[in-house]
């Protein structure tokens, strides 16, 4: 992106999830799960624009996870829609701003988790970041969903 002003950034997307924690019979306590067992593929597109020191991006993909059974009982999961939209401005100090809009769908399910973003540089290799995201009371989303809010910061070394 940003290379050629009129032709954005394009990225064909896919990805594996593999099951590696422990499900709520392995664990023998619901507390002590860390997955649920199953297996989910997804597919998905990117594209991306710079103008000048504004960046915006939009991703969107679809997800499947595989069926689950415990015991008799088999769960099978309908795939879930995602939609990620990005935007943000870099000043010329390289102090970084931005937001985001991020949506979820599975069947009767729905999330929307929206959220702003800042990046401040450390001299030439290190940075600090930090996140608040916040899921919105937009109806018809979230029912069926815990919802919250949440900070996060990282300190980064970048070695490119």
């Amino acid at each position: 992106a940003g290379a050629r002003p009129w032709w954005p950034g394009i990225a064909v997307l896919a990805g594996l999830s593999v099951p590696t924690g422990r499900t709520v019979e392995q664990a023998g306590d619901p507390t002590g799960a860390t997955g649920i067992g199953s297996y989910e593929a997804n597919v998905g597109l990117a594209v991306e624009q710079v103008v000048g020191r504004m960046f915006l991006s939009a991703t969107g993909f679809v997800a499947q996870q595989t069926a689950r059974t415990v015991g008799s009982i088999t769960q099978t999961f309908g795939p879930r829609a995602t939609v990620l939209l990005t935007g943000g401005y870099a000043f010329s100090h390289e102090l970084t701003v931005g937001a985001f809009l991020l949506g979820t769908r599975r069947r009767d399910q729905g999330l929307v988790t929206g959220g702003g973003a800042v990046a401040i540089p450390i001299g030439d290799n290190w940075r600090v970041q930090g996140t608040l995201a916040v899921d919105l009371p937009i109806a018809g989303w979230g029912r069926n969903q815990l919802t919250g809010a949440g900070v996060s910061a990282s300190l980064l070394r970048v070695w490119l």
